[in-house]
């Protein structure tokens, strides 16, 4: 049982209510129930999202080129996760997939996103989305992206090949939705 931040808030909330110094260790201590209380509402929003919601029929449609429903797959082992299935004319199944997972501490969401990129045929570094993003090769033909921002690992792949452009445009969009 993680009682830390539990513990730091109910100090907290004794030093307030006693009129408690203002100075530096109070600007410290107020910064870090900010950033356990960010982290609460990260988790409670987390729970509240529909998975599917986090991509559009539009996006889906140019990543497949065509309209495809969501299905949520709880079993997929992340905290989020929605497929989109639909057959091309050749009778081809093509698919899009979103998965978020939320790790705390820092250190585990790390280790999961490198884990990503040493199990993946990594393509490129992809900057300005999230706090690192990197494009790779899902299976033997399908794109990948793989994102790490805050305590959240996004992991959008899809069947199709030569989907990266498409992708890095999906990645910002996803995170606001997650916001």
């Amino acid at each position: 049982m993680r009682t830390g931040p539990a513990l730091m808030v109910m100090s907290l909330m004794a030093i307030a209510a006693c009129g408690g110094d203002a100075g530096a260790n109070g600007a410290g201590a107020r910064g870090q129930a900010a950033a356990a209380d960010a982290a609460q509402r990260a988790t409670r929003t987390l729970a509240a999202i529909d998975a599917c919601s986090l991509l559009t029929a539009d996006e889906v449609r140019t990543i497949l080129g065509q309209s495809a429903s969501g299905q949520p797959d709880p079993a997929g082992g992340f905290d989020l996760s929605c497929d989109w299935d639909a057959e091309d004319p050749d009778g081809m199944r093509q698919g899009v997939s979103l998965e978020v997972g939320q790790l705390q501490p820092e250190s585990a969401l790390r280790q999961e996103f490198n884990a990503f990129k040493t199990n993946m045929t990594f393509q490129a570094d992809v900057s300005g989305i999230g706090d690192e993003a990197f494009l790779a090769q899902y299976s033997l033909s399908g794109s990948a992206l793989v994102i790490r921002a805050d305590s959240l690992l996004v992991f959008i792949k899809t069947t199709e090949p030569d989907r990266q452009e498409v992708l890095k445009t999906l990645g910002p969009a996803v995170l606001e939705r997650l916001r």
